[in-house]
C-alpha cells in the first residue's frame, strides 16, 4: 500500500509526521521540544522504525535545532564576537604586521560565515515563517486539527486523480492531488459535522438542518446545510477561495481557529452568504473578504432552463435580463424606468452568460461591471 494515500487516524494532539518536510518539522513545536532532549524517546524510535525514509529528514531538522540552540547561547556569540574582533585588530608589533594582516584575511571568510549562520539560525527561530513568508498555512491546518474533541481520519491524496471520499452521512469529497483533509470517522452524537481542509476540495454536502456542516480551510469557515462547493486553501497562495454550485454557504473569517460553542457555530448572521455561480476571495495578507461571481457562471434548475430558448424577437429589454437573472440565479442590476422603452432582438442561446450581457450592452449603447458579486448595467436609454 501506498504510504501516503493510505488512511490513518490521528489521537487529537498528535500529528501525521510522514509527510512532513524539514520546514514542517522546524515549525512543529513538538518535535523542538524533543530534538532539544540528550536522550532518545519512544515514540521517535517507533515511528523512525515505521517510517525510515522520514528520519533522514527529520535528523537534518533535529540537527538545525541543536546547531541554533548551541550557536544562539549568549556566551559563545560573546565569544565568537571577540575573536572576530580580536583577528581584525592590527598587532601592535610593525614586524607582525603583514602576518597579522594575511592571517586577518584568510580566517575572516569562515568567521563571517559562522556568525551570519548564528544571527541567521537566531533570526529564523525568533521570527518564524508566519512573519517571513506570511501565514504558515500548514501550521494552521494542524493547529485546527489539534483541537479537534474526536479522533479524525485523515485523507492525503498523492495521486494525479482526485480521490473520492464519502462521509459516514453520505456526504462526499472529491478531494484534489496534493490536498489533505481530517474528518470524524462517525457524526453520531456530534452537535456539528467539522471537516479540516488543505489544498481543494468540491463538497456535496447531505441535508441535515439539525446538523450543520463546516469546512475550516486556512483563515475561512464555511457553513452549509445541504449544498454542493468548491473550496482553495493551498498551503503558499494568498487567497482562499470558496465558490457555490448549489445552494447556499455562509462564510466568514476564522478569528477564534474553530467554533468553540454550539451557539456560535449555529448563528447565520455573521459572515458573507453565497449562492450559485458566487464566490469570495479571502486575502490573506491583509484579511479582506471580497465577493464577486465565478467566471463562467452556470445556468441553474436544468429542468425548466432546457427549455430556454433565448432568441429574442423586439422583446422588452426588462424581460430579458428577469430570464438571464432567473436561468442564472444572478443579481442583475439597472435602472428599469431608464430603460423601459429598449427592445431586444438577437439569438444568445449558445453564449456563455457574460457575453449575453456583452452583447446586450451593444445593443442598447450600455456598460456593465461586477460589483459585489452583481451585474451593475449602466446606460443612457433608448430613444
Amino acid at each position: 500500500m501506498n504510504p501516503y494515500t493510505s488512511t490513518v487516524i490521528n489521537e487529537p494532539g498528535v500529528m501525521n509526521y510522514k509527510d512532513y518536510k524539514v520546514e514542517d518539522f522546524l515549525l512543529d513545536e513538538a518535535f523542538i521540544a524533543w530534538a532539544k532532549k540528550a536522550d532518545g524517546d519512544a515514540f521517535w524510535q517507533a515511528f523512525f522504525q515505521e517510517h525510515p525514509t522520514q528520519k533522514a529528514i527529520a535528523t537534518q531538522a533535529k540537527n538545525m535545532v541543536v546547531l541554533a540552540q548551541e550557536q544562539i547561547d549568549q556566551q559563545q556569540k560573546e565569544r565568537l564576537k571577540s575573536r572576530i574582533l580580536h583577528d581584525l585588530e592590527p598587532e601592535q608589533s610593525n614586524q607582525e604586521e603583514p602576518r597579522s594582516l594575511y592571517r586577518t584575511m584568510a580566517y575572516w571568510p569562515a568567521a563571517a560565515v559562522v556568525l551570519l549562520l548564528v544571527v541567521g539560525l537566531a533570526w529564523f527561530f525568533a521570527v518564524r515563517p508566519s512573519k517571513l513568508f506570511g501565514p504558515a498555512t500548514h501550521q494552521v491546518y494542524q493547529d485546527l486539527v489539534k483541537q479537534a474533541e474526536v479522533p479524525l481520519v485523515e485523507v492525503y491524496n498523492a495521486e494525479e486523480q482526485p480521490k473520492l471520499v464519502v462521509l459516514s452521512d453520505q456526504s462526499s469529497v472529491l478531494l484534489q492531488k496534493g490536498s489533505r483533509l481530517s474528518y470524524p470517522k462517525s457524526f453520531d452524537g456530534l452537535a456539528r459535522r467539522e471537516l479540516y481542509l488543505s489544498g481543494e476540495a468540491f463538497f456535496e454536502v447531505a441535508k441535515n438542518p439539525e446538523k450543520p456542516f463546516f469546512v475550516y480551510a486556512n483563515e475561512l469557515v464555511t457553513k452549509v446545510l445541504g449544498t454542493s462547493f468548491t473550496v482553495k486553501a493551498y498551503e503558499n497562495d494568498k487567497k482562499v477561495v470558496v465558490m457555490v454550485k448549489t445552494g447556499k454557504v455562509t462564510v466568514y473569517a476564522n478569528k477564534e481557529t474553530r467554533i468553540k460553542t454550539t451557539a456560535t457555530a449555529n448563528r447565520s448572521t455573521d459572515g458573507v452568504v453565497l449562492t450559485p455561480n458566487q464566490q469570495i476571495y479571502y486575502n490573506r495578507s491583509d484579511a479582506q473578504l471580497l465577493k464577486a461571481l465565478i467566471q463562467k457562471p452556470a445556468l441553474q434548475d436544468l429542468g425548466s432552463a432546457q427549455f430556454l430558448s433565448f432568441e429574442f424577437d423586439d422583446a422588452p429589454l426588462s424581460k430579458v435580463l428577469q430570464l438571464l437573472e432567473q436561468a442564472y440565479g444572478v443579481d442583475i442590476v439597472y435602472d428599469e424606468e431608464l430603460l423601459a422603452s429598449c427592445k431586444l432582438t438577437a439569438s444568445l442561446a449558445d453564449e456563455p452568460l457574460f457575453e449575453k450581457i456583452k452583447l446586450i450592452c451593444l445593443s442598447i449603447d450600455a456598460e456593465y461591471e461586477i460589483i459585489d458579486a452583481q451585474i451593475v448595467l449602466s446606460s443612457k436609454g433608448c430613444m
